[in-house]
């Protein structure tokens, strides 16, 4: 009975995801995050902005399980053009019972077939840093970056990072996955419902992650 609960199918066609997906991909509109999570066996919008991955990070709750697109530019010194990269996380927070922990892994990749374009998935809040975000857009991009922006004043040059700027071979299994990119459309459906929660000491723990 449990695990037909967890592959029970999930609804993805919330519209107000749809509207805010569709901001995140203007290049004319400033938002370039959102956070999702699960109501009544739908997927639900928790919440959006314009301040990049710390703000994304600021809104992950260590309660629940959630799910994050973040919009990374990367810009080119040689070609003087910039390209966007579509992150995608999973974030299960430690509070989040085992039962649940499994239902999120059966459904993580069925809301990531609601997303196209997607360049990285991250799954580790560990990874979630600038500095560790940024080597795994390299590792997975076959665009030559001099510098990726997260958002506003979260900027790093990749010649800051060292290492080397192509090894796809060697992403961390269970942190980071290069996905196919995907054209799956979204069609509207339920009503809006936000979701508000705060836990201080969680967000500590997360905000420290993030290394300029």
């Amino acid at each position: 009975k449990k695990r037909a609960k967890m592959m029970q199918l999930l609804d993805t066609r919330d519209p107000e995801i749809k509207r805010v997906w569709a901001q995140i991909n203007d290049p004319k509109d400033g938002t370039n995050w959102m956070v999702m999570t699960t109501s009544n066996e739908a997927l639900k919008l928790v919440g959006s902005g314009a301040g990049g991955l710390r703000e994304f990070v600021r809104s992950l709750s260590p309660d629940m399980v959630m799910w994050g697109i973040v919009k990374v530019k990367s810009t080119s010194l040689n070609s003087k053009q910039s390209y966007r990269s579509m992150v995608f996380f999973t974030h299960i927070g430690e509070k989040v019972s085992a039962f649940k922990r499994a239902k999120a892994a059966v459904r993580t990749p069925s809301v990531m077939k609601a997303f196209n374009n997607i360049a990285v998935h991250l799954q580790d809040k560990d990874a979630f840093g600038i500095q560790n975000l940024s080597r795994e857009l390299l590792r997975s991009s076959s665009v030559q970056a001099d510098e990726f922006h997260f958002g506003p004043e979260q900027s790093v040059r990749v010649s800051d990072l060292g290492g080397s700027r192509t090894s796809t071979a060697s992403v961390p299994v269970g942190r980071a996955v290069q996905t196919t990119t995907k054209t799956t459309t979204f069609t509207p459906g339920e009503n809006k419902k936000q979701h508000e929660s705060s836990d201080s000491k969680s967000k500590h723990s997360l905000k420290k992650a993030l290394i300029m």
